[in-house]
């Protein structure tokens, strides 16, 4: 048995291609090459507001690297249907993470919208975690076209404009290193047009402080003190898995600031929200950050799914 892949491109714009993949189980067949090509052609000029399922393509439409999208359209799709984007972990596996969320975006009928940060165009934490806003986790700033936060909002527009959507908001959902990115985009992208978003499993955090230097705090970081307020004001839920307490994860961060933040993901994420709370309530500034939790979940990207739907899709 052979497996026949086709894989298409169609540029829609410059620099913009929309990539298919077609999967046949068949025998080892000779295939006419012209048949080929018109049937490749046929499937990746296919609208993709029109093809059900899952699709991926390449954006290019922001002044940094190209970034592979991984989709999922369900079948009952429609202009209005909501927008999941879907931040990936360390393992930078954008096709996974896409695949164990589409049955759920195909129940409960969202775009699903899951990029993928190569590591070699954002290394480390400092490229992908914390937003690519430093270079080489230092003290000089990229430019804030460069930053990877800055993908998300250009991205919203191309996937409005390829699938001809009505939908003028979206919402995150990010674990683990993905989660880091989240919480740190409500930091430093004000202004934005997210909706709902959760931070799950973090292993640490950036917290609402200026009396700590990034990256676990934000003295030294673009945030000013004045801008703060905004981000404590957004709909964030810090979803914890009440497993996540291995203090001996090889992938735990064991640096002095971090552990002064808890041994372990599930006390760090608590300690993370109750100090944003506390300093929003000295402040007397708007707090609409909240606390869930996932019983019996470990570490486990997909067995949170199912707690974090209701938080991204419909009022809290």
């Amino acid at each position: 048995m052979s497996e026949l892949i086709w894989q298409c491109n169609v540029n829609r714009q410059p620099r913009e291609a929309l990539e298919m993949k077609k999967v046949h189980f068949i025998p080892k067949l000779i295939i006419n090459p012209i048949l080929l090509l018109i049937s490749c052609f046929s499937l990746a000029t296919a609208q993709p507001a029109l093809v059900k399922g899952k699709q991926h393509f390449t954006f290019s439409q922001w002044h940094g690297p190209s970034l592979k999208v991984w989709i999922y359209r369900p079948s009952n799709f429609s202009p209005d249907s909501p927008v999941i984007f879907v931040m990936h972990g360390v393992g930078r596996d954008a096709d996974r993470y896409r695949d164990e969320w589409a049955k759920y975006a195909e129940l409960n009928q969202f775009l699903l919208v899951v990029p993928e940060f190569k590591s070699r165009d954002f290394p480390k934490a400092a490229g992908y975690n914390l937003g690519n806003i430093f270079k080489n986790n230092g003290g000089t700033l990229n430019a804030k076209s460069q930053w990877a936060f800055s993908a998300i909002e250009p991205l919203f527009d191309n996937v409005r404009k390829l699938f001809d959507l009505n939908t003028n908001m979206y919402s995150m959902y990010g674990h683990s290193a993905g989660a880091q990115f989240v919480h740190r985009y409500l930091y430093f992208v004000p202004g934005t047009r997210l909706n709902y978003s959760v931070a799950a499993n973090s292993g640490w955090y950036t917290l609402a402080s200026f009396e700590q230097s990034f990256p676990y705090g934000l003295a030294g970081s673009p945030l000013q003190k004045s801008g703060l307020p905004s981000a404590l004001s957004k709909n964030l839920t810090v979803l914890l898995g009440t497993h996540d307490d291995d203090p001996e994860d090889e992938n735990l961060r064991r640096a002095p600031e971090a552990m002064a933040q808890g041994p372990h993901r599930l006390s760090r994420g608590k300690y993370f929200y109750t100090q944003a709370q506390s300093f929003a309530s000295k402040e007397g500034v708007t707090f609409n950050w909240q606390l869930r939790y996932a019983p019996g979940v470990d570490h486990d990207n997909a067995k949170m799914i199912k707690f974090a739907i209701p938080l991204l899709i419909s009022e809290k």
